[in-house]
């Protein structure tokens, strides 16, 4: 069955289904998968693990991924973020977010500013000295 004639129950279940970094494989090559993706995430997502190599992402679905995923998100996990992604999650705030790593892409490098600008978007962080 062609993904365009599936119903969209039976969508929703195969997505929930699919490991973070297929489900944004479908994101970026189904637009019908969008809303739907948006609605799991904001609903079920409290973890992201991402190697942005091995998952390039466009900055706008980074911060589609992002949007939807904030208010539940516990840990955030991203490995080679660069600028452009980067400027995306500082623009973001995760109020319940507890673990932040984020490992950079060279030549990229955090100076006091912008670790400052990182530190705010875990409001959870903001009152404890573990930042």
């Amino acid at each position: 069955m062609e993904l365009w004639r599936m119903d969209e129950l039976c969508l929703v279940k195969i997505l929930k289904c699919l490991a973070l970094p297929d489900q944004l494989a479908m994101l970026q090559t189904f637009q019908r998968c969008r809303p739907l993706l948006g609605r799991i995430w904001r609903s079920q997502l409290t973890e992201i693990e991402l190697n942005l190599l091995e998952v390039p992402l466009h900055k706008d679905d980074f911060d589609f991924l992002l949007t939807n995923g904030r208010a539940q998100l516990n840990e955030l996990r991203l490995n080679y973020l660069g600028r452009d992604h980067f400027e995306v999650l500082v623009g973001h705030r995760f109020p319940q977010l507890r673990l932040l790593e984020v490992d950079l892409l060279p030549p990229f490098f955090l100076c006091p500013r912008l670790l400052h600008q990182l530190g705010q978007t875990m409001p959870l962080a903001l009152g404890s000295n573990t930042f």
